[in-house]
């Protein structure tokens, strides 16, 4: 089966050492009970790889179709998916466009397609995230044509979401240019106030930094060299960051809050975290753990203000947690041959896990305040 080529940005994450942090929190009314659902890609021989939408009672309902779609995020207040839609044939990257759906909730429906963003030329849009409140997305933009120069990266761009298509204007450029160097939004804070961006070079060995972007001013408040902002806490002004341990290539997280000196580092030493996920009410984080081997450890929750951690599950990675925080959702490899890719579910307490969906792999959990940014490798 013919796959879409896909215009990839290596991202190389950054991280490095291990122990525990306390994280201040906000006090917040309690949630909503809600029934869980999420996205997820899938491919068959037949057809490209397109989103499905999994709802508890419910059964499996197509959200996309067609020449099938790139990198997807979601968007609260409402549900809905932002996504890459190809345009054109590869010429030979492939250029995307960006389109936004409503998504079924409760008794709503999922809503038609709508483009919010067409680039013209030989522009196209990657590693789109979405604003806290829902109401804008930014992503990258970037001239084909120019691939491996220095004006390959266009800036990062933003565009309004709803119910039509809106003026697409620049959000920041950096004034630095290098062949091949380019800017990668991540994730907000929770408030709106700033924008974890990723300054990744293609050259080896260079894993690049991490801006933080004052979305008021468009100016950069503080940069983190050699270093990469995965996450914000949900419920403080805390992130999870990374680095890379220069002699063994170990990821190591850190929890902390904008000054550097303030790190903790959360990782223990011989392993190798990734995958991070808060918990809703930010006193778990899940991560999908490997040995300095790189055999996969299962996946793990760490206690953040303790810093201790247990495993809940030796198989699976990719971990997302349910809006409630009751349940830990996760992606893992069929026993056959093919390894193919399942996602399951397992009480965030422990226990049996349950396969939910055969065949689905990239998922992201809806009303899940943490599925508007970027994952590792910037999908």
């Amino acid at each position: 089966m013919r796959k879409i080529a896909r215009a990839i940005i290596a991202i190389a994450a950054v991280w490095a050492i291990a122990s525990p942090c306390v994280c201040a929190e906000r006090a917040e009314p309690a949630a909503v009970a809600q029934k869980d659902s999420f996205i997820f890609a899938r491919s068959t021989e037949n057809q490209e790889e397109n989103l499905w939408q999994w709802r508890e009672g419910a059964k499996l309902q197509p959200v996309t179709s067609g020449k099938g779609v790139g990198r997807f995020v979601l968007a609260n207040n409402p549900p809905a998916v932002v996504y890459q839609v190809p345009m054109g044939e590869p010429n030979p990257y492939q250029r995307y466009g960006l389109t936004y759906k409503s998504l079924a909730v409760g008794d709503a429906e999922v809503s038609d397609p709508i483009v919010i963003d067409k680039p013209e030329n030989n522009l196209s849009d990657l590693n789109q995230i979405v604003s806290p409140d829902g109401l804008r997305a930014v992503f990258t933009r970037v001239d084909l044509e120019k691939f491996g120069t220095a004006d390959y990266d266009a800036g990062l761009w933003q565009c309004k979401l709803g119910a039509a298509q809106k003026k697409t204007e620049l959000f920041w450029k950096s004034s630095q240019k290098h062949p091949g160097m380019i800017h990668v939004p991540v994730a907000f804070s929770p408030n709106g106030k700033y924008l974890a961006a990723q300054r990744t070079p293609f050259s080896a060995g260079d894993i690049g930094d991490s801006l933080i972007i004052d979305t008021r001013t468009k100016t950069v408040y503080r940069i983190f060299t050699r270093a990469r902002v995965e996450l914000w806490h949900p419920k403080s002004d805390k992130i999870l960051a990374s680095r890379i341990d220069a002699s063994s290539g170990r990821r190591i997280f850190f929890i902390g809050t904008l000054d550097v000196s303030d790190w903790k580092p959360v990782t223990p030493e011989g392993i190798n975290d990734g995958a991070p996920a808060f918990s809703p009410d930010g006193k778990k984080l899940a991560v999908h753990s490997r040995n300095e081997y790189g055999d996969s450890l299962g996946i793990w929750l760490v206690d953040v203000p303790s810093g201790s951690r247990k495993r809940l599950t030796a198989l699976g990675g990719l971990p997302k947690w349910s809006a409630d925080g009751k349940k830990v959702f996760f992606r893992r490899r069929d026993d056959s041959t093919e390894w193919v890719p399942e996602i399951w579910v397992i009480d965030a307490t422990g226990g049996e896990p349950k396969m939910l969906v055969k065949n689905g792999d990239r998922m992201r959990v809806v009303s899940s305040p943490s599925e508007s940014g970027t994952d590792e490798g910037g999908r």
